[in-house]
């Protein structure tokens, strides 16, 4: 979209790999181990936005263990975290008031257990 904001967000230490060695998450060969997180940076390049909700779920061969907003700029608030019981499957959702300015930076965070 011409002239509109842009995010971009960013997948970091997207891992998670079975006893048995089967890979689960792309870390480009690199082996966490169990209860490792996975941690997406948020970037905005453009103009200010508002209200940012971010979407991710509980990968293949892993069940839930927490989810948090890392460091996030003081204009973005509001953290709502909605996320499946511990050690249960399924969607995890940050929902955000406030604003993400040009230039700003931020992390959620959420960790899972490898069955």
């Amino acid at each position: 979209m011409a002239g509109g904001a842009q995010l971009k967000i960013t997948e970091a230490n997207l891992s998670a790999y079975r006893s048995t060695g089967a890979t689960v998450g792309d870390t480009g060969g690199a082996y966490n181990p169990a209860g490792d997180f996975v941690s997406f940076t948020l970037n905005n390049s453009a103009a200010t936005i508002s209200n940012v909700i971010i979407f991710d779920s509980t990968p293949a061969f892993t069940t839930f263990l927490t989810a948090t907003a890392g460091t996030l700029p003081t204009a973005l608030t509001g953290s709502l975290i909605a996320k499946p019981t511990v050690a249960g499957k399924g969607p995890i959702r940050w929902t955000f008031s406030g604003s993400l300015d040009p230039g700003q930076s931020g992390t959620v965070n959420f960790s899972v257990v490898i069955e």
